[in-house]
């Protein structure tokens, strides 16, 4: 099911009611709502999926999603889905507007949705909860969890590709 808020904040900003940058008399800065419209156009994408691979899925968020454009931007991972119809049990996203990609941490080597870096400082704990981290973390290391990037462009379609283990692009997911 579609939640209201982050719909309708899509909706506002492709119907130009709700710019992403050039706006005055906001103290959040431009980056803010075009992360932020990045992340809500992939929940919409992600809950409108109806099979993986050819199998059918039936995708709930596990993160708590973005309902306002103009909500501080927070590290770590962006979204996370269980798919009640594996494989694979779960999936778990980031989401980049425009020309943004994957970082590499300050270490130099650790990239962005690397398992290194998913299952590092607490960012499964800190998006899910205790409980759900260890079963997706077990779940990582069955290879029961799709690696996605979401690239959204400034036309706001969503362009998804498959990651591996080490956060490298291998091929075109969804």
């Amino acid at each position: 099911m579609v939640h209201n808020g982050y719909k309708d904040a899509v909706d506002d900003v492709n119907s130009g009611k709700t710019p992403l940058e050039g706006y005055e008399g906001h103290k959040v800065g431009n980056n803010t709502r075009k992360s932020n419209y990045g992340e809500m156009n992939t929940d919409l994408k992600m809950e409108s999926i109806t099979e993986i691979d050819g199998k059918p899925a039936s995708l709930t968020a596990l993160h708590e999603k973005i309902t306002d454009i103009d909500t501080p931007i927070k590290q770590g991972i962006d979204h996370i889905y269980q798919n009640a119809t594996p494989p694979p049990k779960y999936v778990i996203v980031e989401s980049k507007y425009g020309s943004s990609d994957l970082s590499v941490l300050s270490d130099g080597k650790t990239k962005q949705m690397s398992d290194t870096w998913i299952n590092g400082r607490n960012r499964l704990k800190n998006a899910v909860g205790e409980e759900n981290a260890k079963l997706i973390s077990e779940a990582l290391e069955n290879g029961e969890v799709d690696r996605v990037l979401s690239k959204i462009d400034t036309n706001g379609n969503v362009t998804t590709c498959k990651l591996d283990d080490l956060g490298n692009i291998i091929g075109k997911w969804q």
